[in-house]
């Protein structure tokens, strides 16, 4: 009898413990994955189904409600991966951990992998052409974006939102070019300034401010602990920035504790201020929105002075008449609004993809005219794109519906033909 009565009691503390086992977990799970951008691959399946076992296996970890985490894959040429996802709270250190593994691990296709690298490669390589290639070079220092999608993930009150971006990043390397790191140092100076640079810095743990050890006191050479208390002059000179550990790897010349780059060391603050853009210290719309140069009012070129007795220049040649009537048309369609926003987390998103080769808004219709056909006129009609300025960024993307930006191209006036209908 006693033996039976301890063989139920140990039966009813093994299915207490089953119980609350099942418990523990959440189900059934209910998913879906939403596109977050035009031309960008979705999440394989395989991270999907993975998604929700994560869900079910640490959901609970999570508070009951609404949750949404950011998560972002970096993957350089060698497709070495670095994973985070942010807004992660500590008591979900097993959901985190399930859900880095599976980016991680997860496939990447090849096609937009290699489209991701050669669009970085030729970006890099063609920052020093001019203005706007150096802004499109450093619209793309955190990444090319290949996978942008949203995953959604529902269960017994619980919501989990998780917008993720693969990206892919360039190695270091491409801060040993002087001449881009220089003009992205005074591209920093021009838009912050330097002291708002060194601020970012020291926000970011790359930067401290130290006190120098026996100054001398300008008044009267003695040590300034050994005197009066000095001018705030001198107490200021007393002590220097330095770089800390944490800074990029190559802004320290040999070892922590080197002196900071000063407001003339362009090739340095541009080191410092590409690695505050991937980071996000320094957002892309800070860095490239320069207060515009005051205008200066060139003097007058001199009139040329007259020449005596100068023979005149020869008509011009008669204008040959076309074959057929000058009729050219451009018959528009419908215009997409190409201009340039930032989100809060300063990535560049726009209204509408902008379309080569135009560089923003465009108009998109068709082009009709006469051409010469043996010996008759014929009519031809072509798909075409109208360019309609430069492209602007507008500030803050706000709520608006917005979508990545697309590469675009150099024009922004006039009806380029895209082929024959």
């Amino acid at each position: 009898m006693r033996t039976m009565l301890a063989m139920v009691f140990l039966g009813a503390i093994t299915i207490g413990h089953a119980l609350i086992g099942c418990t523990s977990r959440l189900g059934p799970v209910r998913v879906s994955q939403t596109e977050g951008g035009i031309d960008r691959a979705n999440l394989p399946s395989i991270a999907i189904e993975q998604s929700v076992e994560c869900m079910v296996e640490y959901g609970r970890q999570l508070e009951p409600g609404r949750h949404q985490f950011e998560a972002i894959v970096e993957v350089n040429e060698d497709r070495h991966r670095n994973v985070g996802i942010d807004g992660l709270p500590n008591t979900a250190p097993d959901f985190g951990a399930c859900m880095r593994n599976i980016l991680r691990n997860m496939p990447i296709a090849e096609s937009p992998f290699r489209e991701g690298v050669v669009t970085l490669k030729y970006l890099r390589e063609h920052a020093n052409d001019g203005q706007d290639a150096l802004i499109r070079f450093i619209e793309v220092i955190h990444g090319v974006p290949i996978v942008v999608s949203k995953v959604v993930l529902e269960a017994e009150g619980y919501t989990v939102v998780i917008p993720v971006a693969v990206r892919v990043v360039d190695k270091p390397r491409f801060i040993d070019d002087e001449r881009i790191m220089a003009k992205l140092g005074q591209m920093a100076i021009d838009s912050l300034g330097y002291e708002k640079i060194m601020t970012r810095a020291e926000d970011m743990g790359w930067v401290e401010t130290v006190a120098v050890e026996q100054a001398l006191s300008v008044a009267d050479k003695r040590f300034i602990a050994d005197g009066p208390p000095p001018s705030s002059a001198v107490v200021e000179a007393a002590f220097k920035r330095v770089m800390t550990r944490a800074a990029p790897a190559a802004l320290l010349a040999s070892q922590a504790d080197s002196p900071a780059p000063g407001p003339g060391d362009l090739v340095a603050l541009g080191i410092l201020a590409a690695g505050l853009v991937a980071v996000g210290g320094i957002t892309v719309y800070e860095l490239v929105t320069a207060p515009p140069a005051a205008a200066t009012t060139a003097a007058p070129a001199p009139a040329p002075a007259a020449q005596p007795n100068a023979t005149p220049p020869p008509p011009p040649p008669p204008q040959k008449q076309p074959a057929c009537p000058q009729n050219e048309r451009f018959i528009p369609e419908h215009t997409d609004d190409a201009r340039g926003c930032y989100t809060k987390k300063g990535n560049l998103q726009c209204y509408a993809t902008r379309h080569y080769p135009c560089a923003g808004v465009h108009t998109h219709g068709r082009v009709t005219y006469q051409q010469m056909r043996g010996s008759r006129c014929v009519e031809i009609d072509k798909e075409a794109v109208r360019c309609e300025g430069s492209f602007q960024i507008t500030g803050r993307c706000g709520s608006v519906s917005t979508t990545t930006c697309g590469d675009g191209g150099p024009h922004t006036s006039g009806i380029h033909v895209k082929g024959k209908k």
